[in-house]
Formats: structure tokens, sequence, C-alpha cells
């Protein structure tokens, strides 16, 4: 039974929310026209670094950058965070992650929700091979 994006998105851990989104403003970044040579290749590396089993390298590909609106309600997020903050943004992580705020970033940048419909068709490959 295939399933609906709202429960694509739900079943997606909290984590990995974030991760989407870190990649989505990290590919924003890498447009600022006067990046040095040496940030844009840091922060490729750390982009590299966020895959794995989960977040493949195909879904890193497919997420394009954060538009000027999820930026902005990124960082109204981030502002939730006190400045000398001991729970390491945990304000903000809820937010971000909150199914309901983290679905209005997959219909504004729907690369995201295509990362996360690519992950579940390779899921189910798998499944149906290992069977």
């Amino acid at each position: 039974m295939k399933k609906s994006d709202e429960e694509l998105i739900l079943h997606v851990p909290c984590g990995y929310k974030l991760t989407f989104l870190i990649v989505s403003l990290t590919k924003r970044t890498l447009l600022i026209p006067d990046l040095k040579p040496a940030e844009q290749l840091y922060l490729l590396e750390k982009l590299n670094r966020l895959t794995d089993r989960y977040f493949s390298a195909a879904m890193l590909a497919m997420i394009k950058p954060m538009s000027d609106l999820e930026f902005q309600i990124y960082r109204e997020a981030t502002s939730l965070d006190p400045p000398k903050d001991t729970m390491h943004g945990a304000a903000s992580f809820n937010v971000l992650t909150n199914p309901k705020v983290f679905g209005h970033f997959c219909t504004l940048n729907p690369s995201i929700l295509a990362a996360i419909k690519y992950r579940e068709t390779e899921r189910e490959s798998r499944h149906r091979d290992s069977h």
C-alpha cells in the first residue's frame, strides 16, 4: 500500500528532518557570490559527511537550496533558542521537526519531499528483493 505524503513526512525521524533542512540551508549558503573556495570546500565536505544508510548521496543530491521564505522561517525558529543556550537548539529543533512545520518546508521546497519519496521507493525495492 502506497503511503500518502503526510504519512511519509510523519515517519521521517526527527533528526533526519533537521538533516534535510541543514542540507537545504547549506546549499543556499554555497550560492553566496563571495564565498571563498576554502569555505565552499569546507561546506561540501560537511555535506558529504551527512550521508549514511538512511540519508543517501542520491537524496543529498536531490535537495535544492532553501528559498528566501524557508530561510525566514528557519531564522524565526532559531530565534527561539536563548542566547546562552545550554539545550543546544532544543527549542528550534522542536519547532523545525514538528510534522506540520516540516510539512510546510516540504511544500515550499518539493525537492525535500522528492528525496523522502526516493528513500521510500528504495526501501520498498530492497524489501521486495529480500523476499
